[in-house]
């Protein structure tokens, strides 16, 4: 139980430290370069795991490998443009809005129930998210926020990870994680090597890995050894507290943000805190 309590504060760090990361790779150049390189690292980095998997892969697991890799690749371009953008201690709470929009697509899709639990959750969410906005009210709050790109940019992206979440749902309890971890962080990868293609700006990408390569891979490491920590914590702690508590990473990125790229946080903590404590009231 002590590993599984280790591996869940390392997936709540490195989560935490990803957004920091994935901001200095993504700083100034094109959303897309810097997307390939942390998913295609990723990808690159789970093959020494995958000695550890047997048994046989599905061909009808491509089907929505796909399509989750499509919806993926919309929500990390949106993600990614948000982070290089806007200030990290401002945007990573909005991530959180991730789990709204999950709790909002399944009870929809799948029938499940809204508990006056759930609701609380998900009226701190948006109390949360209303304090980043600094406005003298809550609809001021929100409209300040709606109306800063790179905060629309992070709820977009919020939104089209709960999607992809759905997806997994289907696909993922009839194969190994650890395959579909790999399988989605290839298929996200070619979703924008295709973009990139298109775009004609595959010397960009190439300049950029040259530029800064230690952080595209650490990017890219952190990306998927987060991931399988989760999955590691999974064998032993129910989904409904892992994946709440993975929220606190939010935290962790904006002290970090304060000590790394001296943003003034002290208007964002709290709200911070905040949605952290919505999240973990929709999984009660």
């Amino acid at each position: 139980m002590i590993l599984v309590n280790i591996a869940l504060l390392g997936r709540i760090f490195l989560l935490g430290y990803e957004k920091i990361v994935v901001k200095k790779l993504s700083n100034g150049v094109r959303s897309e370069s810097s997307a390939f390189l942390y998913f295609f690292i990723a990808a690159v980095s789970l093959i020494p795991t995958l000695v550890f998997v047997s048994g046989t892969i599905h061909l009808k697991l491509f089907i929505p490998l796909i399509i989750s890799s499509i919806v993926y690749g919309v929500a990390y371009l949106f993600y990614i443009k948000a982070l290089s953008s806007g200030e990290a201690s401002l945007i990573a709470p909005l991530y959180n809005l991730s789990l709204l929009f999950l709790l909002l697509l399944t009870t929809i899709f799948l029938g499940e129930k809204l508990s006056l639990a759930k609701m609380g959750g998900i009226l701190l969410l948006l109390y949360g998210a209303s304090l980043l906005g600094e406005g003298e009210n809550l609809i001021v709050s929100m409209k300040n926020l709606t109306q800063n790109k790179a905060s629309l940019y992070m709820v977009i992206a919020s939104f089209f990870i709960a999607s992809g979440r759905v997806i997994d749902g289907y696909a993922v309890g009839s194969v190994n994680p650890l395959i579909y971890a790999f399988g989605i962080n290839l298929g996200i990868s070619m979703f924008f090597l295709t973009y990139i293609l298109s775009a004609k700006s595959m010397k960009k990408t190439i300049a950029l890995f040259k530029e800064r390569p230690k952080i595209a891979i650490l990017s890219g490491t952190i990306n998927s050894y987060s991931y399988l920590l989760l999955v590691f914590a999974f064998t032993h702690i129910d989904v409904s507290i892992a994946e709440p508590a993975s929220m606190l990473s939010t935290v962790v990125t904006v002290i970090l943000a304060h000590f790394i790229f001296r943003e003034n946080i002290g208007k964002r903590l709290i709200p911070a805190i905040i949605m952290v404590c919505g999240v973990w009231l929709l999984f009660l």
